[in-house]
């Protein structure tokens, strides 16, 4: 989730490109993105490493370079610390109890409180700079944070962790070390 002190910088990000295209220029290097991820203890190793599988994929993917800052505690802790106000990105929390109740609550509050509901980023950008719908814009970079978890690689280092992956290909490569379930 993005507020209003990131603006200046998503601005940057999702116009400047646009303007550059049309005036036939090439566009700048795109500004660094920072991500803030609230996990749990245990994670901690496995996010040091995923976080730089992450920002190699993100910089080849796009040319930008992302930056992932962790803040690991006890997932009820994290879960409060981050009601409370804590400006988390993405939220990798162990325990579903901790997390899917209040992200149903938070999610309906969410949409509740949405002027407009854009098919894609290029017109929510312009909804929320140009023509200042809504108080808070909502960048994609933390979804591919997250999604990227399910790819061949995250599931692999996943399963270097000693996190059960999902992918056969992980499972298949870890197989000896978790039980049949």
């Amino acid at each position: 989730m993005i507020n209003r002190r990131h603006l200046h910088r998503l601005l940057s990000l999702a116009l400047l490109p646009l303007a550059f295209s049309q005036a036939g220029a090439q566009a700048p290097a795109p500004a660094t993105v920072t991500l803030l991820n609230v996990s749990y203890d245990p994670t901690r190793e496995l996010y040091v490493e995923f976080n730089q599988a992450f920002a190699r994929h993100w910089k080849a993917k796009t040319g930008q370079d992302v930056v992932v800052k962790q803040s690991h505690g006890g997932s009820g802790k994290q879960t409060r610390a981050i009601i409370d106000g804590l400006d988390a990105d993405v939220a990798t929390l162990a325990l579903a109890g901790d997390t899917d109740a209040k992200a149903k609550e938070f999610v309906k509050k969410l949409y509740e409180n949405v002027p407009v509901l854009d098919t894609g980023a290029r017109g929510s950008s312009i909804t929320f700079a140009q023509r200042v719908q809504g108080d808070v814009f909502i960048s994609w970079e933390n979804e591919a944070y997250l999604a990227y978890l399910y790819s061949d690689e995250g599931q692999d280092i996943a399963g270097k962790h000693f996190y059960r992956p999902i992918s056969p290909k992980a499972q298949a490569k870890y197989a000896k070390q978790f039980p049949k379930i």
